[in-house]
């Protein structure tokens, strides 16, 4: 795993996908030697969130570990264009959390912000999948979000701050394809733990299902990690079979009430179907899926 930055890149060899993908985190210490400030960095983040007239679902509060509600975080009415909305930050309204350890996630950051969506992009299409990309900003001394796992790897780029992570492995087996917290009573093993301390110019590579949280030194820490979606099996078949159904088959075309007797319409595109999807199933077994999207 590489740091290019001319283009900003991230570049995945093989050894990565058969040393780490999916089966445990990997940290490289000074991806990029003088930081990625040119992607992203506190000033654009305080910019945003005081100019950027985002919505609720765009930010999330972190306070002792939870979310804290939206509706708490909102203007009580604002008027845009002549429409009234009940769910646009006030950025005056995140302050009394943050003074006192709260972290602000800035989602989909890929969607607001240039460079962000141009490295998510080129990300994207190296992996074959969607990724997304949000944006941490916690206070010194300060914890996270509780532990908990996600149900989409990771690569974490740190910009600023000094951040110290606690990554325990997966509970289950297959990895969980949502995120979600370890129940009631979970005792992790210490054994098996692994702790990084991430500084700026860092990465570090989460695989899905891997519990972590983390706290922050002594300044403030600010991150952006860039989740890669899984492609989901059944998903690729069914979007493929649609495919295939809304070729061979019209709309328009209706059952009879009263079943025909002699060959079916209905089972000759049912087979036809199926020998295309034979053709595919082919395909797929001499060029495989890696390095681009399941078409």
């Amino acid at each position: 795993m590489r740091y290019q930055t001319s283009p900003p890149e991230l570049e995945l060899s093989d050894a990565f996908y058969t040393r780490h993908w999916e089966r445990g985190p990997l940290h490289v210490r000074e991806a990029a030697s003088e930081g990625f400030s040119e992607l992203f960095d506190s000033s654009s983040f305080e910019e945003l969130l005081a100019f950027g007239a985002l919505r609720s679902g765009f930010v999330t509060v972190i306070y002792q570990g939870r979310p804290v509600a939206a509706e708490l975080l909102c203007h009580e009415l604002q008027e845009v264009g002549g429409i009234e909305h009940d769910d646009l930050i006030d950025p005056q309204k995140l302050t009394p959390y943050r003074d006192q350890g709260g972290t602000v996630i800035l989602a989909s950051l890929h969607l607001y912000s240039r460079k962000i969506a141009e490295f998510a992009e080129r990300l994207s299409n190296s992996m074959g999948c969607t990724v997304e990309a949000h944006a941490f900003h916690t206070p010194a001394h300060t914890h996270g979000l509780a532990p908990h796992f996600d149900g989409e790897p990771g690569f974490l780029l740190q910009l600023e701050g000094t951040k110290h992570w606690t990554l325990h492995p997966p509970l289950t087996d297959p990895l969980p394809i949502q995120g979600s917290h370890p129940p009631i009573g979970w005792e992790p093993d210490e054994a098996l733990t692994q702790r990084f301390t991430v500084e700026p110019g860092d990465l570090l590579y989460l695989p899905r299902g891997w519990i972590h949280y983390a706290d922050t030194a002594e300044q403030h820490s600010l991150h952006v990690t860039f989740q890669a979606l899984p492609n989901l099996e059944r998903d690729v078949i069914l979007e493929r079979i649609e495919r295939e159904v809304d070729e061979a088959v019209r709309r328009e075309d209706v059952l009879p009430v009263v079943p025909m007797r002699g060959p079916s319409s209905l089972a000759a595109h049912v087979r036809g179907i199926a020998e295309k999807l034979a053709v595919w199933a082919d395909e797929l077994d001499s060029h495989g899926i890696s390095g681009s999207r399941v078409s």
